[in-house]
C-alpha cells in the first residue's frame, strides 16, 4: 500500500480518489456550515442590540426633556397623589396647562405633550404602557415627585420597561397658585 501511495505522489500521479475528495468535501461543508450558524447569529445580536440602542437613546432624550420641563413646573394637576394614570396634568412656569398622555389610538401607541393653545406634539412613539404615579404626600403640602413607568416595544417584538423618577421645583410663592 506504501509503495502504491509513494506512486501516486510521485511526478507521474493520478490525483485523488473519489473517497477522499469526498471526505474532503463534507468536512469543509461541515466548517462551512458551523461558520454560518455563527456569522447569522452574530448578526441577529448585532442588529437586535442596535435597535435597542436606538430605542435607549431616544427614550432618554424624552425622559430628559420630561425631567427639564417637570423641574419648570409648578404643579401637578392630575393624578390625584396616591393614584396611578396613563397622563400626567401640569401647570408649567409659564402658567399653562400641560398634558403629557399616552395616545392608544395611534398605531404605534405614542406619548404625546399637548400645551394649551397648541396641537398635541409626540414626544416618543413605540410605547407599549405608561404610567405616572404621584406618591401621597404630607397633608397640605403640593406633591412634588413623579414616578414613570414607561413600557417600550424593543426589537423583535420584546417589552423594554424603563422607569424613572422626576422632581418638580418648590413653588415660588411670588407666582399664582393655580387650583
Amino acid at each position: 500500500m506504501s509503495e502504491r501511495r509513494a506512486l501516486r505522489t510521485g511526478p507521474g500521479a493520478q490525483g485523488l480518489t473519489l473517497l477522499e475528495i469526498l471526505v474532503v468535501l463534507a468536512c469543509a461543508s461541515l466548517i462551512l456550515g458551523v461558520a454560518y450558524q455563527f456569522w447569522t447569529t452574530a448578526t441577529r445580536y448585532s442588529r437586535n442590540l442596535q435597535g435597542r440602542f436606538e430605542l435607549l437613546s431616544r427614550t432618554q432624550l424624552t425622559i430628559t426633556r420630561l425631567h427639564r420641563e417637570l423641574a419648570s413646573s409648578r404643579r401637578i394637576l392630575y393624578p390625584a397623589p396616591g393614584r396611578t394614570a396613563s397622563g400626567l396634568g401640569v401647570i408649567n412656569g409659564n402658567g399653562q396647562a400641560v398634558v403629557y398622555r399616552l395616545d392608544r389610538e395611534a398605531s404605534p401607541q405614542r406619548l404625546l405633550r399637548h400645551e394649551t393653545g397648541t396641537d398635541p406634539s409626540i414626544l416618543q412613539e413605540g410605547i407599549l404602557d405608561c404610567q405616572f404615579k404621584v406618591p401621597v404626600t404630607p397633608a397640605g403640602r403640593d406633591p412634588g415627585l413623579v414616578h414613570l413607568t414607561l413600557s417600550l416595544s424593543g426589537p423583535g417584538g420584546r417589552s423594554v420597561p424603563v422607569f424613572t423618577s422626576m422632581r418638580l421645583r418648590p413653588l415660588d410663592m411670588r407666582c399664582p397658585v393655580y387650583r
